[in-house]
């Protein structure tokens, strides 16, 4: 797992476009959230929510939100914004608790 301080370096040397669209109309922060929603939706152990997994995915979130991030981007499906997703994770994830420092800011 990349850390985030390197994560953010990246971003920052590179001058990644934070909110720019992929095929599918999906800036970085809904790829990051589609694979948590991979990770948290399936019961099967292979993709289970670890600590680790968790953390890191929050880690990449709010790095994406700090170096300026869109935290209302829709992709071209129509799929909900960070906070919408943050909303619906509340009662949905067992990490909830991470999701909830996010809403909050």
């Amino acid at each position: 797992l990349v850390n985030e301080q390197c994560f953010k370096s990246f971003i920052r040397h590179h001058h990644v476009n934070v909110d720019a669209l992929d095929r599918e109309g999906r800036t970085p922060l809904c790829v990051v959230l589609d694979l948590l929603d991979l990770w948290t939706s399936r019961d099967d152990g292979l993709f289970a929510p670890t600590s680790a997994r968790m953390s890191s995915v929050v880690g990449r979130i709010l790095v994406l939100l700090e170096v300026g991030a869109d935290p209302h981007a829709v992709d071209n499906s129509g799929n909900i914004s960070l906070i919408e997703y943050a909303r619906t994770a509340l009662g949905r994830h067992t990490e909830s608790r991470y999701w909830r420092s996010i809403v909050q800011k």
